[in-house]
């Protein structure tokens, strides 16, 4: 049904665009969250990430990590 980690179960699902697609996501999210200083999202993100990669994600977690993904790539730098 699934794999054992996000990375695998996207090279199954998508092949290898696919995983290209979710490293895009991941690393533009995770740079948006470096350059706005959110240094708690940050480090959810690389949570989420470690315990995807060794575990069958779950509905909870999954949903976790897309709305941390999609809160990442809309990071706008507000400067005052």
């Amino acid at each position: 049904d699934s794999s054992h980690n996000i990375f695998l179960d996207w090279w199954v699902g998508g092949g290898a665009v696919g995983v290209l697609l979710l490293v895009g996501f991941v690393y533009f999210s995770m740079k948006g969250f470096l350059s706005n200083g959110n240094n708690l999202e940050l480090v959810l993100m690389v949570g989420l990430l470690t315990v995807l990669s060794f575990n069958p994600g779950s509905s909870a977690s999954l949903v976790a990590f897309w709305w941390l993904v999609g809160r990442g790539l809309v990071q706008r730098r507000v400067t005052v």
